[in-house]
């Protein structure tokens, strides 16, 4: 019996060492695999991390996360342009630093970057790569319900940086001179003014009554004009702030749109199912068409032209508010429209039941079709871009915002927006 409980003892000394050691070298097996730079690393896969890549004008700005080795070098940045074959390395990065800035770089072209780690002996494999075109433009778009407004690069692909409001940003409109972004609060009822130098908010005017639903600044003549919908008051400021004038007596204004050139501003009143000009000096004229359901409005600046959507037909009227042509183009449900003014095409997005059923279609200045393209749902805005005469489109029902060059193809896209609706494009003069 003595020896029969010694070999049994003997047995499960030896499992128990033996599970011990597993355990051991399963533990090291893991800690291996915490290593970033271990190729095993089911994370990292032993290469660098969150390589993020953004452009402003002709500066492109890569930043990554860093290591903590002991015998870390540096790291290095490899580059390739969109006709070169192979990436090739253009800079070496001091150990201290995750950040790098790209200052030879073309507009227009697209650029893909790849990071690698240096050791003492060793270069690591490189990190997941990222391209850019870097332009003469940045992107702002207003997300209403994360209530932030976001800075995007040229090729609408990438963000620069985001700022919380305090409210929830509805239409927005630069003005360059003072360098202020000015946006609308449809929920709390507000006009704000964003010091784009110190990003300080001011609130401009609140209408406790009111839902201010677009905003025009007019550089021109230094006046800003704010459609207030449901009060039926236009209300118009100077570029610093200051209230010059209150037109009340509409009833619901669904658009506006200024004319430069004169000074002038066209008021839609969907209640009266009316179109109004007010000008310079704020006398106020009624235009004799007549109109079904008059919702969105957009001026040539060249020539003063203003095409007009009312119901699902969209109508050219000129300077003084006659008729030209009706567009024999049969829309289904037409929600925004945009023109450019430099080649007088007109965008317009138009509705369709279902997710990527909505067209944006694409007209002459004589109003025929050039091409049209669907993939949207429920866009909410267009506005023209005055770089490469393509436009911008916050395709709010798949919360993203698209670029599209003036040939009707996507030029860049980003995604991830609650509901995103303001839109202005800068461009560098």
């Amino acid at each position: 019996m003595i020896e029969i409980k010694s070999i049994q003892n003997k047995r499960m000394v030896a499992a128990i060492i033996s599970i011990l050691i597993f355990m051991l070298l399963a533990g090291c097996a893991d800690r291996k695999r915490t290593n970033p730079l271990d190729p095993q690393n089911p994370k990292t896969h032993g290469k660098p991390q969150h390589l993020r890549v953004y452009s402003e004008l002709n500066h492109v700005y890569l930043s990554w996360n860093p290591v903590n080795l002991d015998d870390l070098r540096g790291y290095r940045i490899y580059r390739k342009a969109e006709k070169d074959v192979d990436f090739t390395p253009i800079h070496d990065v001091p150990p201290d630093s995750a950040l790098f800035v790209d200052k030879n770089v073309t507009y227009n072209t697209r650029y893909t970057y790849q990071l690698t780690i240096l050791g003492e002996d060793f270069e690591t494999e490189p990190s997941d790569s990222d391209s850019i075109i870097p332009g003469p433009t940045t992107i702002w778009v207003g997300d209403v319900y994360d209530r932030h407004i976001f800075k995007l690069s040229h090729d609408c692909a990438h963000e620069i940086f985001h700022l919380p409001i305090s409210g929830y940003p509805w239409a927005l409109a630069l003005e360059k001179k003072q360098n202020q972004m000015w946006l609308t609060d449809v929920l709390f009822n507000e006009i704000v003014r964003v010091d784009l130098a110190n990003l300080q908010q001011v609130a401009i005017g609140r209408f406790y009554y009111g839902d201010p639903v677009d905003i025009e600044i007019d550089e021109t003549n230094d006046l800003v004009w704010v459609a207030d919908e449901d009060s039926g008051v236009v209300h118009i400021y100077s570029i610093n702030g200051l209230q010059l004038k209150e037109l009340p007596g509409f009833q619901r204004i669904s658009d506006i749109a200024c004319y430069f050139t004169d000074g002038s501003c066209w008021v839609i009143d969907s209640g009266q199912k009316k179109l109004f000009s007010v000008r310079k000096d704020f006398r106020i004229t009624k235009a004799t068409l007549e109109l079904q359901y008059p919702f969105r409005c957009a001026v040539n600046q060249n020539d003063g032209a203003l095409w007009l959507l009312d119901d699902n037909k969209l109508l050219k009227l000129n300077l003084l508010g006659k008729l030209e042509f009706a567009v024999e183009y049969q829309f289904n449900d037409p929600y925004d429209i945009a023109v450019d003014s430099e080649n007088g095409r007109v965008w317009i997005l138009d509705w369709y039941d279902g997710a990527n059923n909505s067209r944006l279609i694409c007209l002459s200045s004589d109003g025929e079709k050039i091409w049209d393209r669907s993939g949207f749902t429920y866009p909410e805005n267009v506005i023209g871009n005055p770089d490469d005469h393509g436009c911008i489109i916050a395709d709010t029902g798949n919360g993203r915002v698209v670029k599209i060059t003036d040939d009707g193809d996507v030029f860049g896209e980003i995604d991830g927006f609650y509901y995103p609706y303001g839109l202005v494009v800068d461009k560098e003069r």
